[in-house]
């Protein structure tokens, strides 16, 4: 019976597949973008006003 079947093409293996690298792509810029490097100062910033914020008032009780 099995030999009634079909035959469909085997899967693509990702071990015949080179592993993606960004820093070999010549098209891909290896730095974030100057608007996504604020944001992340700004957040980092914001995060260290809290944790100091939350610091202080842990010294306080």
């Amino acid at each position: 019976m099995p030999e009634n079947l079909p035959r469909r093409p085997l899967a693509r293996q990702t071990e015949d597949q080179p592993e993606y690298a960004p820093w070999d792509d010549p098209f891909c810029s290896p730095d974030p973008s100057p608007a996504l490097q604020a944001r992340a100062e700004r957040g980092w910033e914001k995060f260290l006003r809290l944790a100091g914020r939350a610091l202080a008032e842990d010294g306080k009780a």
